[in-house]
């Protein structure tokens, strides 16, 4: 937790590159993290990387523990990432 907590600190949201080397960090350490792998999913997102975006952000609703929270949050995706 202290690891997570120092990156997560140090995250500079000015310098995108920086936060994906941080975030990609994390999830070395935390793989199934729902959190750090929705932000990447953000930050993917943010870089128009769409494919990329949709890869972490589908991760996310594998780890979520129940159907109904799968399912909301796949609903939620699918209309934000319009594009597909």
């Amino acid at each position: 937790m202290e690891f997570t907590t120092s990156l997560l600190s140090q995250q500079d949201t000015n310098h995108c590159n920086l936060s994906f080397s941080r975030y990609m960090q994390l999830v070395s350490v935390v793989p199934t993290d729902p959190s750090v792998l929705s932000k990447l999913g953000e930050l993917y997102d943010s870089e128009q990387d769409k494919s990329q975006a949709f890869q972490y952000h589908f991760e996310v609703s594998m780890h979520l523990q129940t159907c109904d929270l799968k399912c909301r949050f796949i609903e939620r995706l699918l209309n934000d990432l319009s594009c597909f």
